[in-house]
């Protein structure tokens, strides 16, 4: 039901008013960090003992409310040798940390100190830190004790390595063709050979090569015959390499820790808002690969740090600063060679274009959603300043039978639904301006958890501006013995904090799952569910306020 204007302003006043008491009452409410408040990359390195047995380890980091990583922050990466100990480099300026494995109460350390930490590991079950005695770990090769360091002019033995010749040209054969040959020409009556060309040499992993007598302007990869080959293409000169999958030119990588591939899902120029993913891949025989991102502004010369060291070859950017960027990716392996690449990239403002763009959706592509549990689908998207200035939007979910819903064009840039089976649902999102140009991207989600025999859902569109977020929650399987209508609440329901009592902080808490900026765990949407309706939605934050108040709650 379509809530009034004025209820849903009231409700807004109240969220504000219970965030400032909670910000007052010494809690700190963390944010998105934005680029005009980042820091510099660089820091201190810290460690953590996984006593807890956490699936995956986190860290949070941050310098006050409003410069600090995103919940739950940084995945840390695990010692090389060990099967508990974890390592990450808090960047310079950053003067407070939590560890956490992705959640509240006994998932996550209290805050701690940046300074106190510094080459030091922290065991969470006893809430102290020591002395580091494990392997060294360290970012700048240089620093690193390890005697049999490989020279970084030299290629490891099992790289591939440039054949004898001056003028060189690369094939990475990821199309998987048996043989790789290459065709070059001037003209008709100029060329390197006969159609197919010259056979490559092969210098493992995926690599050809062939070392030119002398310089072609024109070039074709093929697989030995017209099925399979490229188009004709212009010879970018010696030490070039070309992807037969991605159909990409880049520069050859001869050095130990090779970079293999480095792109964005999008090209350049984008703008503003836009979810960018950006992905590298390097290869390395001489221990596992690290990865790290950052943006530099040009014009500020301002560094965003995107992601710090740690196994994800994959980042995601959503700039807020129209400019020119250069994007970098700095890699390491266990053994101390290091290596980076970089791309510029240019940034535009979308306020005055045409044409419908999809900058992105939450929650982000080949998330995981949980079966007979309703999905909101957020779509930040742009442009369409033409004629009534609106878009519009249409959402096709095919759920892991092929099974489609009905949709309809719509106003609203959110739309839930519920999945009822296990598997893959794809949601296909329509954008369309007022003169029906219209563009669409395909999200995919996989539902897992426990199937529960119900009746599935269908979707419905929801206006957040309009009607505040009242999210289904799992019923609980008891009744708390706590009453539902306390005149003293200091038990566990209502306590989502978990702290041993309910107060304000575990209202404003309520309000931010609602706003999707506070996760919640199945036990902390059991005691969030105060009226015990199977429900968590702004009714049980209204009657905890009620009752910490001293008044009766008569609300519906």
């Amino acid at each position: 039901m379509i809530k009034s204007k004025h209820r849903a302003v009231s409700l807004i006043l109240v969220v504000i008013l219970a965030i400032s008491a909670f910000c007052a009452s010494g809690f700190s409410v963390f944010a998105v960090s934005t680029e005009e408040n980042s820091v510099s990359a660089g820091g201190t390195l810290v460690y953590l003992k996984n006593t807890k047995n956490w699936s995956k380890v986190y860290i949070h980091y941050w310098i006050d409310d409003n410069t600090h990583t995103e919940w739950p922050g940084e995945l840390m990466t695990l010692v090389p040798g060990t099967s508990d100990t974890y390592y990450y480099e808090v960047p310079a300026g950053y003067v407070g940390i939590l560890f956490n494995g992705g959640g509240n109460g006994d998932l996550q350390t209290g805050d701690l100190s940046v300074s106190e930490g510094s080459g030091k590991i922290f065991d969470p079950s006893t809430n102290q830190w020591s002395t580091y005695t494990g392997p060294a770990i360290g970012t700048d090769p240089s620093t690193q004790p390890n005697s049999t360091q490989p020279n970084s002019t030299q290629p490891n033995s099992t790289q591939p390595t440039s054949p004898s010749g001056e003028n060189v040209v690369y094939c990475q054969n990821d199309a998987g063709w048996s043989t790789v040959y290459c065709y070059m020409w001037n003209s008709s009556t100029d060329n390197n050979h006969a159609w197919p060309g010259v056979a490559m040499e092969d210098l493992g992993d995926g690599v050809w090569c062939y070392s030119l007598p002398k310089n072609y302007a024109n070039i074709i990869f093929n697989g030995g015959s017209d099925a399979n080959k490229t188009g004709d293409m212009t010879y970018p000169g010696t030490g070039h390499i070309y992807n037969n999958g991605t159909n990409e030119w880049d520069v050859f990588d001869t050095s130990p820790i090779r970079i293999t591939g480095f792109k964005t899902d999008v090209a350049s120029p984008q703008y503003k808002g836009m979810n960018i993913t950006i992905t590298s891949n390097a290869t390395s025989s001489a221990g596992a690969v690290s990865y790290k991102y950052s943006v530099t502004n040009t014009t500020t010369n301002q560094t965003i740090l995107l992601s710090n060291f740690g196994t994800a070859n994959t980042v995601v950017w959503t700039p807020t600063v129209v400019g020119e960027y250069i994007i970098t990716v700095d890699v390491i392996d266990t053994a101390g060679n290091a290596n980076k690449r970089t791309m510029n990239y240019s940034i535009a403002d979308d306020s005055n274009i045409v044409k419908p763009i999809i900058k992105g959706v939450t929650p982000y592509n080949n998330n995981e959603i949980q079966v007979n549990t309703q999905v909101t689908v957020n779509v930040n998207a742009g442009g369409g300043k033409t004629g009534t200035n609106l878009l519009f939007y249409k959402y096709v979910v095919t759920d892991p039978d092929g099974v489609q819903n009905t949709p309809y064009y719509s106003l609203s840039k959110t739309y839930q639904f519920t999945p009822n089976k296990l598997g893959v649902y794809k949601v296909q999102v329509y954008v369309q301006n007022s003169n029906n140009d219209t563009v669409n991207k395909t999200y995919s989600y996989t539902s897992v958890g426990h199937v529960v025999t119900t009746a599935p859902t269908s979707g419905t569109l929801t206006d957040p501006s309009t009607s505040p977020s009242t999210s289904p929650s799992t019923s609980p399987s008891t009744a708390p013995t706590t009453s539902t209508n306390p005149t003293n609440p200091v038990g566990i329901l209502g306590d989502v904090d978990f702290d041993g009592q309910v107060n304000v902080r575990d209202v404003t808490l309520i309000q931010l799952h609602l706003a999707s900026l506070q996760p919640f765990n199945d036990e902390q949407k059991v005691v969030a569910d105060y009226d015990c309706d199977g429900y968590v939605n702004i009714k049980d934050a209204t009657k905890i306020q009620f009752v910490l108040a001293g008044l009766n709650y008569s609300g519906n």
